[in-house]
């Protein structure tokens, strides 16, 4: 089954909401984006200049159809997008695809409140549009209106304003950015990124300005791309005590269907080439105001450029000193391995970060968010994919159609990102079912934002970390449905892990597993003071998480102690 997810609108944080179930939907533009490109910034576009695309979901340009005639799309107020224009899927947002302005270019506008005089665009009103394709069903793009009928295009707009800000040492203040003169046909897409300096952080009175980025970030096709600029001695470390950079993310980068959540959005630096680095300390996701934070020393907080201080990214240059965008990060960093049958006591540990311990280990990156999701397969070992025999595991991202029934299925938490997928292969690639016994680590993160947090039930209520339970999809079900998996697992709160051993049918025939972590609404959250005296007593046995429960002093092990502990006023 398909589905189409509108990213766009009224839905509640933590809410996913379902369109179009069964044959799917075409893509739409949902956002039009002037990127303008060699210095000029007027709001007009010329030749070579590009426009973002944002589509409701994410497309594909198809590898034969990377240019098309200007008349495959539709414009108003007389604008002439020349011909042939180029098209190109944006590197970090794939539901973005970037045309580039082509030869005789004219009338493109993206300022004024006038829609008679603000270009309005789409795509053609003849379907199909083969040139765009969705990446969740294949259907060809169309435009946002009835064909022939009421099309009225997508208002183009700039993505951000700019503006200098003379900033003084005592008391501080607030570098921002012009808001639109007009919320009903708005210029900016992004007017909301600010940079916040407090009192006696600057050593002297400071400028900084705020606007686009280098042309070479624009090639990225990320909208929300800011570039701060300083008359600073040192940028690089300009804030004695932390500045706060505030950006304003778009709901549409979020790629829901792949797995995506809204509030793992995050602030990268952009280098002028190469990959974006994450911004380091803690950040902050507010999903009312649309908006990420997080404190920096200076412009240059990821270390890019050679200085005294931090790694730097080898030929960085100081022009990427300020270069900031938001993107979302992914749940999990998708990893692959082969494996094949091993002697007694070997354990291959298959896991999306540097794991320790016996047996074969694999090291993994950190690119996801959840990084200690982990799968050991007793038995096995790692082996070369020259293995005629080798069996491929691959852990990723859940996908939103891994996680949401499409009949009456227990869904996953919409909030939740304590999920993983798994799926096994032969040495061919045909997907085929493991039935070993597996032991299984599911990570979860325990946020204020009761909005945010993953220890919430299948049923999206609250409880405590101590009543975390792996669950997962019904293997070789018709559709989603998940459950508590039941057992006897184990919980370690300081990482924030639960871990089941001699789990059956890891993956069903069609090579798929789902796991995830959920409250168990029926866990205890402490351990009554007769069990621990029966359990000393040598009465009755306690299971993984009621020893944890019972050791009331943390100090690994129970005693007397505990009693006491438990009767003291």
């Amino acid at each position: 089954r398909l589905v189409v997810i509108r990213s766009l609108g009224p839905t509640a944080p933590g809410t996913v909401e379902v369109l179009g179930v069964g044959q799917g939907a075409p893509p739409q533009i949902v956002r039009a984006t002037l990127f303008e490109r060699f210095g000029a910034v007027n709001g007009t576009g010329v030749a070579g200049d590009r426009v973002a695309l944002t589509f409701d979901q994410p497309v594909e340009v198809l590898s034969t159809q990377t240019t098309a005639p200007a008349q495959d799309f539709f414009t108003t107020d007389g604008a002439l997008l020349g011909s042939p224009v180029n098209l190109q899927r944006s590197l970090f947002a794939p539901n973005v695809v970037l045309l580039t302005l082509g030869p005789g270019t004219a009338n493109v506008r993206a300022l004024g409140t006038d829609p008679a005089t603000s270009t309005s665009l789409d795509i053609g009103e003849d379907p199909p549009f083969p040139r765009i394709a969705s990446l969740i069903n294949g259907m060809p793009a169309r435009d946002t209106g009835v064909p022939f009928l009421d099309d009225t295009g997508i208002d183009l707009r700039l993505a951000l304003p700019s503006r200098t800000t003379l900033i003084a040492a005592i008391p501080g203040g607030t570098a921002d950015l012009p808001q639109n003169e007009s919320e009903e046909f708005p210029d900016y897409t992004f007017t909301r990124h600010r940079l916040v300096v407090p009192p006696g952080s600057l050593l002297v009175d400071t400028s900084f300005t705020l606007g686009p980025p280098p042309d070479a970030i624009l090639e990225t096709g990320l909208p929300s791309a800011l570039h701060i600029a300083s008359n600073a001695t040192d940028p690089q470390r300009v804030f004695r005590s932390g500045a706060r950079l505030e950006m304003q993310y778009d709901p549409a980068e979020v790629d829901l269907a792949a797995g995506q959540l809204e509030h793992l959005m995050a602030i990268f630096q952009m280098p002028l080439a190469g990959d974006p680095v994450l911004v380091p300390g803690l950040q902050t996701v507010d999903t009312g105001e649309e908006t990420v934070s997080v404190d920096i020393d200076g412009l240059d907080p990821a270390n890019l450029v050679p200085g005294d201080e931090g790694p730097a990214r080898r030929g960085a240059i100081e022009d990427e000193v300020g270069t900031f965008a938001t993107i979302p990060i992914n749940p999990v960093e998708e990893r692959q391995w082969n494996v094949g049958p091993g002697s007694a006591g070997d354990a291959a540990t298959l896991s999306v970060a540097l794991q320790g311990g016996t047996g074969a280990t694999l090291s993994g990156g950190n690119a996801g968010a959840y990084t200690l999701h982990t799968v050991t397969l007793p038995g096995y070992v790692l082996t070369s994919a020259a293995d005629p025999n080798r069996i491929q595991v691959k852990i990723r991202t859940a996908t939103l159609f891994e996680r949401v029934s499409f009949g009456s299925g227990q869904n996953f938490p919409g909030q939740s990102g304590a999920i993983f997928a798994i799926q096994t292969a032969n040495a061919a690639g045909t997907p085929i079912a493991f039935t070993s016994p597996a032991e299984v680590t599911v990570q979860f993160i325990s946020r204020a934002d009761p909005s945010q947090t993953d220890v919430v039930s299948l049923a999206e209520t609250a409880g405590q970390p101590i009543q975390m339970r792996p669950a997962r999809d019904t293997v070789d079900g018709a559709d989603v449905s998940f459950a508590l998996l039941g057992g006897d697992p184990g919980i370690d709160l300081s990482a924030g892990t639960v871990t089941l051993a001699n789990v059956a049918n890891l993956t069903g025939t069609d090579g798929l597993g789902v796991y995830g972590a959920v409250v168990d609404p029926n866990a205890p959250i402490s351990l009554p003071t007769e069990t621990i005296v029966q359990h000393l007593l040598g009465q009755i046995t306690l299971s993984t998480i009621e020893r944890l429960l019972a050791d009331r002093n943390a100090d690994g092990r129970i005693d007397v102690a505990d009693v006491v502990r438990g009767l003291s006023p």
